[in-house]
């Protein structure tokens, strides 16, 4: 089973967390989201993964549309980044 989520790929609070549930197992895709003011690890933490620069472009709108329809659940910590996607993945 596949299971995604977006989150920071940061060394501080919610990055850590999504890291951590990626590392042992239970996160098995994540689209990470850049932060702007924290640096990020996504090519460290998960290389090859598609980063969210923009949460209000069009076309990463989409992209994280389609990273839904890939996997078979969603797990979102404290924020879901988009709001549509919540509703979205109950839909897919």
């Amino acid at each position: 089973m596949r299971i995604g989520t977006l989150g920071y790929a940061t060394e501080r609070g919610l990055g850590n967390l999504v890291h951590d549930f990626y590392t042992h197992g239970i996160i098995t895709d994540v689209m990470p989201v850049l932060h702007g003011r924290v640096p990020d690890k996504s090519a460290e933490w998960y290389p090859g993964a598609t980063v969210l620069s923009s949460l209000k472009d069009s076309k990463q709108i989409d992209m994280a549309r389609e990273f839904c329809r890939s996997i078979d659940a969603m797990l979102f910590f404290e924020t879901p980044f988009l709001w549509q996607l919540m509703p979205f993945c109950r839909e897919v």
